[in-house]
């Protein structure tokens, strides 16, 4: 392929040679503004959010709070128009989840969402199939990643063995969660399924990025990009060349070039 007729890229975000471990943390929670954002903003790191604009607690203060983390560089994911068993749906009423949330978050955040998580991890083959036409990439289905399920039981042993086994097996991992408990939560007093402690949050952060020679936290989308790149495009680690056909292609997900220089 002749370099002089691709267009050059640089990566200024991410790293073709890391393995992406990506947080993704699902529905609409205060907590993922309040708390979790400012973690990783601390950290200088970025996650994911997967939200239901159509449930009737996004808007207000928790649609504002996803726009503004939007603006700063955390990915604002679809989950789905409100939150279903996609199983119980219709063909109908499943496209409508898909398309419906993708263009409630690409209105009020200005960037379209390029990656689903199916709500309850519930999904079909056709339903992928369906679900591959409107987004990039779900989170199930990144090539050559696990998905990690973050509970209230986790430790920081659980996950350190998790990372030394992507590391040694050269895969990438996705971290799946919903919230976080607070030292000062009693039974029942916080928002999430499954919220695993504040202190638990940070300790993963801080022992991926003693291994960051080799690894890099990035939000989903970063990852997905990442994947395309090193599957599609001739790159080095300081840049990569994409064709206009590839181009065409992300572009039908939404991802414009100015889009991806930002991510990569």
């Amino acid at each position: 392929m002749n370099k002089k007729s691709l267009i050059k890229f640089n990566f200024s975000h991410i790293c073709p040679n890391k393995l992406s471990f990506s947080f993704t943390w699902d529905d609409n929670f205060e907590r993922h503004i309040e708390w979790i954002a400012p973690i990783f903003n601390r950290y200088h790191k970025r996650c994911t959010f997967y939200v239901n604009p159509g449930a009737g607690n996004f808007h207000g203060l928790l649609q504002n709070g996803y726009v503004q983390l939007a603006q700063i560089g955390f990915e604002i994911g679809s989950h789905g128009y409100t939150h279903h068993h996609f199983s119980h749906l219709s063909d109908e009423d499943l496209k409508f989840q898909l398309i419906k949330s993708k263009e409630k978050i690409a209105e009020i955040t200005n960037i379209s969402p390029i990656t689903f998580a199916f709500p309850h991890h519930d999904y079909t083959l056709s339903m992928l199939e369906t679900a591959k036409k409107i987004y990039l990439e779900t989170r199930n289905t990144l090539n050559n990643t696990y998905r990690y399920s973050l509970k209230s039981y986790t430790t920081i042993v659980d996950i350190q063995n998790a990372v030394l086994n992507a590391i040694s097996n050269r895969h990438s991992i996705v971290f799946s969660g919903h919230s976080i408990s607070l030292c000062t939560d009693t039974v029942g007093n916080f928002d999430g399924y499954e919220p695993i402690p504040i202190t638990l949050l940070e300790e993963i952060i801080h022992m991926i990025m003693e291994y960051q020679n080799i690894t890099e936290i990035c939000t989903f989308e970063q990852a997905v990009i990442k994947e395309f790149i090193c599957q599609n495009c001739i790159f080095t680690n300081q840049l990569f060349y994409m064709s206009e056909d590839q181009l065409l292609y992300l572009k039908k997900y939404g991802l414009t070039h100015e889009r991806i220089e930002e991510l990569a």
